[in-house]
């Protein structure tokens, strides 16, 4: 049977990220859609139940509602995620997973009481360039890596006006943006760091909110990473830089499957998540005592994996894509992050028994 599915807000990232791959994947079908964009959500879904915001407890209770996905602002996550897993429905939410620890661990203990899915749209596990990396990591061509770089730059001196990421309520920002996803790309690699540094920053003159991060992870294996995001870089560095006792990878360019989403291109397209040759990654190895370098294609990005995992995790019970914990991990580290920047100080990460941070400021 088809998973009843309701889409929660038709912004940005329900039309563009979720709506072309809930088309795409058979087995989910999308029967109503709280948004005011009733002419957009009718060209995509023409069947689907257009609901107000003011009815959505209503359609929580409705039996008819296997699955909710939230794609609502950041601050907002918390209590919808909690209505749909107190009615006994399957939740797939939007990133940031929430803004506080507490907030995080309740909604997984609510899921768990119930049964239910909790999944997390860290959907840029699946991006073309960080499925590259992984591949050559896996390898082992790099030997034992000392550091890793990842950097989203982008261009936007100006801030949009009356966009909530760019305010300065909790939650917005790049750090909260772009940094959740730099962030567990690096955990799904690494793990837990051992100390964490941030240096979080307003650098255009209208900002409201956080536009720059650089974040240094350290590893008890002396394994430093390095996450960075500046919003005035006209040329961009490389995305990913990583370095090992034998060999290097270096990778430019972004993905280009949300590119390809705005420009309205279907996941079923032959040619989606297909990288350009020109921002394949170059590996250059030690082979017999003599450096030599490669260009090394691209592999194919495929945020489509996601929705085909999430619907086997629904039907079959398995674990979903991006588990809860997981995406708890990203935002205790968000918010040592803003602590680190705040006091100009190296902390200490570890974990107790209970899974809760302690916190030792380094000099």
């Amino acid at each position: 049977m088809a998973i009843k599915t309701a889409l929660i807000g038709f912004g940005f990232s329900g039309s563009k990220f979720h709506a072309p791959f809930l088309k795409a994947v058979p087995g989910f079908e999308v029967t109503h859609v709280v948004s005011t964009r009733e002419e957009e959500i009718k060209s995509v879904f023409p069947k689907a139940q257009i609901v107000s915001q003011e009815n959505i407890d209503n359609l929580f209770e409705s039996s008819k509602i296997d699955l909710v996905i939230i794609t609502t602002p950041n601050s907002t996550h918390y209590h919808l995620a909690k209505k749909a897993l107190l009615f006994s429905k399957h939740v797939l939410l939007e990133k940031p997973f929430v803004l506080t620890l507490l907030e995080g661990q309740e909604l997984i203990e609510i899921a768990k009481r119930n049964n239910k899915i909790l999944a997390i749209y860290h959907n840029r596990r699946w991006d073309s360039d960080f499925l590259s990396v992984k591949n050559i990591i896996s390898l082992g061509v790099l030997g034992k890596i000392s550091s890793f770089n990842i950097r989203y730059d982008r261009y936007r001196p100006e801030p949009k006006p009356h966009r909530w990421k760019e305010s300065n309520d909790v939650g917005s920002g790049t750090l909260w943006d772009l940094g959740a996803h730099l962030i567990d790309q690096a955990l799904n690699l690494f793990g837990m760091p051992k100390f964490l540094n941030a240096e979080l920053a307003v650098q255009r003159s209208h900002a409201n909110a956080i536009d720059f991060f650089d974040i240094r992870f350290i590893y008890e294996n002396k394994l430093q990473i390095r996450l960075s995001s500046s919003s005035i870089c006209l040329f961009p560095g490389p995305k990913y830089e990583i370095h090992g006792t034998t060999g290097s990878f270096i990778k430019f360019g972004q993905d280009p499957q949300e590119q390809a989403l705005i420009e309205g291109k279907s996941p079923e397209d032959i040619d989606f998540g297909k990288e350009f040759e020109q921002f394949y990654g170059k590996l250059v190895t030690l082979k017999n005592g003599k450096v030599v370098s490669e260009i090394v294609p691209s592999s194919k990005g495929c945020y489509i994996q996601f929705f085909k995992h999430l619907k086997n995790a629904i039907n079959n019970g398995v674990n979903s894509p991006v588990q809860p914990d997981e995406a708890l991990n990203v935002i205790k580290l968000i918010l040592l992050c803003e602590e680190s920047s705040k006091y100009k100080k190296t902390l200490l990460v570890e974990k107790n028994s209970d899974n809760k941070l302690i916190i030792e400021k380094q000099n």
